[in-house]
């Protein structure tokens, strides 16, 4: 409005300009008018005096009085002339203001148009605009039902979540009570049988394992497996020690009986290299973790995938499940995130940021304690229930490989690529013992070392492909199982258990000792 306000105006200024110069034009042209009236009354009176003259002329014969006259004659008639050339004059300067007067009367025309057209336009400026206020009306009005309906989507959504989420938990409760009752009815079935009388036992048929050995020094092997191709990773076994489970870089993840050495399980589907892997509490499912950035639970029932936990960013390093509860994990990984998780559902239900690399974990007993190994070689201790760092102890000088609780529950076994082992107190957050083993040096960044099921032994695998077996108080070396009958790469994993103990090496052999 406010340009189309600005060019009326100016040609308003341009029309009052032109008409005030035209003004000028038509005073001169009616002053004209008057001096060539007066003119010809001029030129009368000199007819008038002409026609004296003659009669003048014919009347007196005088020569002067003659002559007086033809110059009187002579003098009018250039007067005459004179009146004749300013009267061409006029009139070519009444036909230049003619034309000009046409000129101004086209221009008056176009303003006129221009005039009709910027009322059209303003016209239709204001039916825009109109319609431009009813569809911008239109389209708030469409965005308010839109927000309205996405709000009632969400709520829709949530509503349904949250109510597949209670019926899964209702079901996932009642297969719960369901497996409680079955397990009872086992513990009430082995109760039965335990209370033979014990002449009624059969002697052990031969060949089979004593489980009384397991916290005996090995002294050979019992039996070897080729676990795996290429290098193996991990060794694992169940709570009860009558599995042992095992993964490495052909992206399987191996189950074997414990006492016979046979394959029980073979686990797929991963998709990259199998770093770790540890049973769940009920011995039931098995928890595989790996580069390709998340973790898998296996059902061991039906060899079948149960959850693909996905969270972590990096490779993930460690995994462990609660030995008191088999419905939570904890894991770690390259993204210096430790997060816990909700076998159960399958789902991460709270992370603890760490500022350095964690290679390995463990979890108490009771399951409300984690110890965490890191690059920086330090040793933290985390408090599950809160979700947060208790305390941490600068136990090496090197990245730690290994951590894992001791029987008692109040020390606490690691292990770093420093080549050194520490036992260390939880009660009062400090290195209570150090050893270091003349020939023991860790052969990755992930080397397992356990303890016997007493507490009175520890054994670590080496680089040498050496597996050393060390007092657990004094760290005296009470055995080297090395030669060509043993392992013949570094050995990167054991695990001590009931029926013994087991270790995998960077060749895929699982090694049973007795």
């Amino acid at each position: 409005m406010e340009a189309e306000t600005i060019v009326l105006e100016s040609l308003l200024e341009r029309n009052r300009r032109e008409k005030e110069v035209f003004e000028d034009v038509f005073v001169e042209y009616q002053k004209l008018l008057v001096e060539w009236r007066r003119g010809k009354q001029r030129e009368k009176e000199l007819e008038d005096t002409k026609a004296k003259l003659v009669e003048a002329r014919e009347r007196e014969t005088n020569n002067a009085f003659l002559k007086q006259l033809q110059m009187e004659v002579s003098g009018l008639k250039e007067e005459k002339y004179e009146a004749y050339k300013k009267l061409y004059d006029q009139e070519k300067r009444l036909e230049e203001l003619r034309e000009a007067a046409r000129t101004l009367q086209e221009v008056q025309e176009k303003v006129q148009e221009l005039e009709k057209q910027l009322e059209r336009e303003i016209q239709a400026r204001e039916a825009a605009c109109s319609e431009l206020d009813e569809r911008q009306a239109e389209k708030r009005q469409a965005q308010e039902e839109r927000n309205t309906l996405r709000s009632e989507n969400q709520q829709l959504v949530q509503r349904l979540v949250e109510t597949s989420q209670r019926a899964a938990e209702k079901f996932n409760e009642a297969i719960r009570i369901h497996e409680d009752a079955v397990n009872m009815k086992n513990h009430y079935e082995m109760l039965l049988k335990a209370s033979i009388d014990i002449q009624n036992i059969k002697i052990k048929p031969e060949g089979a394992f004593d489980a009384e050995i397991g916290g005996n020094i090995p002294a050979k092997v019992r039996l070897r497996q080729n676990a795996h191709e290429g290098e193996a990773s991990a060794v694992k076994l169940d709570r009860s020690g009558n599995m042992v489970a095992t993964c490495g870089l052909d992206k399987q993840v191996r189950i074997w009986d414990a006492y016979s050495g046979k394959s029980m399980h073979t686990l797929k589907g991963m998709l990259e290299t199998v770093t770790d892997i540890d049973f769940t509490a009920d011995s039931r499912h098995i928890l595989a973790a790996g580069h390709e950035r998340c973790m898998r639970l296996y059902d061991l029932s039906s060899e079948r995938v149960k959850h693909t936990l996905n969270g972590h960013t990096d490779k993930v390093h460690a995994c462990c499940c609660s030995p008191a509860d088999s419905r939570r994990c904890v894991s770690s990984g390259a993204d210096r995130m430790i997060r816990v998780w909700d076998l159960q559902r399958g789902i991460n239900s709270s992370n603890m940021i760490c500022m350095s690399t964690c290679f390995s974990l463990c979890l108490s007993v009771e399951g409300g304690t984690m110890c965490s190994g890191h690059f920086n070689g330090t040793v933290r201790i985390w408090d599950i229930s809160k979700h947060s760092q208790a305390t941490e102890i600068k136990a090496h000088s090197q990245k730690v490989t290994s951590v894992t609780f001791m029987p008692t529950g109040n020390e606490l076994l690691t292990c770093a690529r420093d080549s050194t082992i520490h036992l260390i107190d939880l009660r009062m957050n400090e290195v209570r013992k150090s050893f270091k083993v003349p020939g023991f040096r860790p052969a990755n960044d992930r080397c397992r070392i356990c303890c016997s099921p007493d507490g009175q032994h520890i054994a670590c695998g080496s680089v040498d492909g050496g597996l050393y077996v060390l007092d657990a108080s004094t760290g005296e070396e009470k055995a080297v199982l090395q030669g060509k009958n043993y392992h013949q790469n570094a050995v990167v994993s054991c695990e001590w258990g009931p029926m013994g103990l087991v270790s995998v090496d960077k060749d895929g052999d699982l090694l049973f000792w007795q």
